[in-house]
């Protein structure tokens, strides 16, 4: 990866980052940055920061309440989602099963659109984790894919610092493709230490009954399958 393949910083992102508080910047911050180093000490002032709130109205805060209480094993009161278990399948068997209906089948162009031009331009090993609405058989017609590039440790650790997930590419035209296509990124030795990695699985293998841009005291979830696509 290049850094003229880098997308722009986002202005209406930053301007948002200034009206959080402090608490709120250091989640976005974990949920952005892999590796973003923290201390106990930190975890335990938004613990504070979380277990006195009554409503959760920025989408990050209760996932990260989630993070906590699954993996770092505080204790607060959140129903949490399953972490999902990663099911092989290959192309063609992907193809047959999720591609049953004309929305499902463009979407499905557009991902092997990208991943043909991924492969093109990136050359490293990868692969591919897929779920949300479009491994969901009883969603007929999903908005878009959800899916993680699983890459090289030293490709994603080597870029972090200025790698933006939402564009591979420099020209516009390209930008449309994630539309429909919501692409994260995580190395191949990731941990759910790292709340990056706990919040893209869970939120790939999981239907939240509440979604960004509510405010809710808890959430409930159902379990989405969440395959790995052999491309061989």
């Amino acid at each position: 990866m290049s850094k003229k393949r880098m997308y722009k910083t986002n202005t209406l992102y930053e301007a948002k980052m200034k009206t959080l508080t402090k608490e709120q910047k250091f989640m976005h911050n974990l949920f952005w940055t892999y590796n973003y180093k923290y201390t106990p000490e930190q975890l335990d002032i938004i613990y504070e920061f979380l277990h006195k709130k009554s409503i959760y109205s920025i989408s990050n805060e209760y996932s990260f309440a989630c993070w906590l209480k699954d993996i770092m094993h505080y204790q607060l009161k959140v129903t949490t989602p399953s972490i999902p278990m990663i099911i092989n399948i290959e192309l063609n068997n992907f193809k047959r099963k999720f591609t049953f209906t004309p929305q499902r089948k463009e979407l499905f162009k557009i991902l092997q659109d990208f991943i043909s031009r991924f492969t093109a331009l990136e050359k490293i090993d990868y692969h591919i984790l897929i779920g949300g609405s479009f491994t969901d058989i009883l969603t007929s017609d999903p908005k878009d894919i959800d899916l993680i590039f699983i890459i090289p440790n030293f490709e994603y650790f080597n870029y972090v610092g200025i790698f933006n997930e939402r564009a591979l590419y420099s020209d516009s035209k390209n930008r449309s493709v994630f539309n429909k296509l919501d692409i994260k990124f995580l190395p191949n030795n990731y941990s759910f230490n790292h709340f990056k990695a706990y919040s893209h699985l869970t939120s790939i293998g999981n239907n939240a009954k509440f979604r960004k841009g509510d405010s809710y005291t808890t959430n409930s979830f159902k379990k989405r399958l969440v395959v790995k696509l052999n491309m061989l």
